[in-house]
């Protein structure tokens, strides 16, 4: 907690057009792993309470814990959609890009992909 923006040097609380803010600070974490902080600012003549940063801290762990299963869910995804080997979109994931891009070629497909895919030259294409 710090009770004047002065007391730290932080972008978030320095030359904010409401004048001097009191803060609290909390970590988001994912895994052990600080990824962010989470910040809550008052005027400085009603400093942050310890029931306001207890809340604050809470808020921090279940958005730590949502972003965490967030991440797992994507990598789970990408796993399913690609080859290991390769690193290229799988068969069902082609036949999904494939299918939203109806009346293009594979080839165009490929070269707007955001991941590379097997273009039927046999050459690998990327966008």
């Amino acid at each position: 907690m710090f009770t004047s923006g002065e007391e730290i040097d932080c972008p978030h609380l320095a030359g904010r057009p409401d004048g001097d803010r009191a803060a609290a600070c909390v970590p988001v974490s994912v895994g052990g792993r600080s990824i962010g902080v989470l910040h809550a600012t008052v005027s400085p003549d009603a400093p942050v309470t310890p029931l306001e940063v207890s809340r604050l801290e809470s808020l921090a762990t279940q958005a730590g814990a949502r972003l965490g299963m967030l991440r797992v869910m994507e990598a789970t995804h990408l796993q399913a959609a690609t080859d290991p080997l390769t690193g290229l979109l799988n068969r069902r994931a082609s036949f999904g890009v494939a299918h939203s891009h109806d009346g293009d070629t594979l080839e165009d497909i490929c070269r707007a992909a955001t991941r590379p895919c097997s273009a039927p030259s046999g050459r690998a294409a990327t966008g």
